[in-house]
């Protein structure tokens, strides 16, 4: 269990380590990873305005936040304590303890997305 929690933390503390060295480097250069789906057909995907999503979340905006992508910012709430629980269980028997609920949920997810993506380029979100 001991093992487990510390492969949890240390996998954590490098995201969160790449994921602050990739924003600081955006902040200084200005230059940001491009969406290759706008690029190629001008549109925007589900996932156009999570770079500033992330940027505003980190500047305690969340209104801002929502405004830059309102689908992903409601879903990574609702996906937090899902995340939670999934490292909970992890730690405690090792294995992932995915549900058909979680499955189904994961589904809905993408969905939404999917909806999202298109809706948002005929209405223009």
């Amino acid at each position: 269990m001991k093992k487990r929690a510390l492969q949890v933390i240390i996998f954590n503390l490098s995201l969160l380590f790449f994921l602050l060295l990739y924003y600081k480097i955006a902040s200084i250069t200005g230059f940001y990873i491009p969406c290759m789906f706008k690029k190629i057909t001008g549109l925007k995907c589900p996932g156009c305005g999570m770079t500033h999503m992330v940027h505003s979340t980190l500047h305690f905006d969340f209104h801002q936040a929502f405004l830059d992508n309102p689908v992903v910012f409601i879903i990574c709430l609702i996906a937090v304590p899902f995340v939670i629980r999934k490292i909970i269980i992890y730690i405690r028997t090792g294995e992932l303890g995915e549900t058909k609920f979680d499955k189904i949920i994961m589904l809905v997810a993408v969905i939404i997305l999917l909806i999202f993506g298109v809706v948002r380029n005929i209405i223009g979100i």
